[in-house]
């Protein structure tokens, strides 16, 4: 690179460009493959062996949850609990809480009479666990890998590769609460 820009980065610097491709254990590419115009002549991707469905939620659900946020209930929420819970609010954001209030402090009594627009308690329980995990990503200086307390398509994931290895998702205390979730899903 330029003396400039090794100067400013501090040391030697280079650009390494790679172009590649990636390819399925059947040799298919999943890139789409185009003509000299640009167009598209062979699809590309990757088709899931089984699909989880994200779950659907009503509008009125996201609009009552946006009123208890417009009205700043959350940050209201954060601003009484988070210094005095701080250690048990890290563990909630990073193994999740089984979809139980209870292990909020003052959760029915903070949220229920400030729920006017009558928002689902699990929507409420849903969106302080990831105001939670904001606060403590920002804490911390960098993202939490995943969650797989509240991503469907992880869970899925996690209970397929489980079975695959016959292994009991049950069994293991994290991956309990979602162990059976996508069996009825099946069956339909």
């Amino acid at each position: 690179m330029p003396s400039e820009i090794n100067e400013a980065l501090g040391g030697e610097t280079t650009l390494r460009l790679t172009v590649q491709y990636y390819y399925l254990p059947s040799g298919r590419s999943i890139h789409a493959k185009r003509d000299t115009d640009g167009k598209v002549i062979e699809k590309g991707g990757v088709v899931p062996d089984i699909e989880i469905k994200p779950e659907e939620i009503a509008l009125w659900r996201l609009e009552a949850i946006n009123k208890l946020v417009e009205e700043d209930i959350f940050t209201q929420y954060l601003d009484k609990y988070f210094d005095a819970n701080h250690d048990a609010f890290a563990l909630l954001a990073r193994d999740g809480d089984s979809g139980q209030t209870s292990l909020y402090p003052d959760f029915e009594e903070f949220f229920v009479p400030r729920n006017i627009s009558n928002a689902p308690i699990d929507d409420i329980r849903f969106h302080l666990r990831s105001k939670i995990r904001r606060r403590i990503e920002d804490e911390r200086g960098r993202q939490f890998a995943c969650d797989f307390n509240e991503d469907r398509q992880l869970q899925g994931a996690i209970v397929e590769l489980l079975k695959k290895l016959d292994a009991q998702p049950d069994a293991i205390p994290e991956y309990k609460v979602f162990a059976h979730k996508f069996e009825k899903e099946k069956q339909l």
